[in-house]
């Protein structure tokens, strides 16, 4: 997904509010070591972009922002939306250079209606939406998923249970529930 930003100059909350008016989200890219250099990024661009990522998907998704005559590898590091209209204000980038990087990967079940328990009677609760996890950056997983379709009554998936590649590092205890199956 490619995104074209613009250096930014925003000093005041008057600029921001006249960069918003003419169709701008502020952004910031972070890199490690250097200084963060402020952005804006046109907000049709960027919202054409968020309706094709799949819900949950955003901290995986990999851009390409053009700034400065050449593009670069980003993902959203962080995002900050109106509490109302849920239109976003601000995006925070973080470049993908060599080495790793730490993000939120998602959790996804897989046949939930045809699970055993559901048939039983039981439900299922999910109770980790999100792993964090430490990957090179070739290899950042786009997401878990999880078959539940043989999941037993009382039965219960840890993070230990997750398919994961060998360089991919997971930064939550084996012992944390991710899906059970309980009345």
């Amino acid at each position: 997904m490619k995104l074209n930003a613009s250096t930014c100059s925003r000093e005041s909350k008057r600029d921001i509010k006249l960069m918003k008016l003419d169709g701008f989200i502020p952004a910031i890219i972070y890199r490690k070591g250097d200084a963060s250099q402020k952005i804006r990024i046109l907000k049709k661009e960027f919202e054409a972009h968020m309706r094709q990522i799949e819900k949950g998907h955003l901290a995986t998704t990999v851009f390409t922002v053009h700034f400065n005559g050449k593009d670069e590898q980003m993902v959203v590091k962080g995002i900050e939306y109106t509490k109302t209209t849920y239109d976003v204000l601000h995006i925070d980038f973080q470049p993908l250079t060599e080495g790793n990087i730490k993000v939120r990967v998602p959790v996804v079940l897989l046949g939930e209606k045809d699970c055993e328990a559901v048939k039983a009677g039981f439900n299922l609760k999910q109770a980790k939406r999100f792993v964090r996890v430490e990957a090179p950056v070739k290899h950042i997983p786009a997401k878990f998923e999880i078959n539940v379709r043989g999941l037993q009554p009382r039965e219960k998936v840890r993070v230990a249970d997750l398919q994961k590649e060998a360089h991919v590092r997971i930064l939550a205890a084996d012992n944390e529930l991710i899906v059970t199956a309980s009345k």
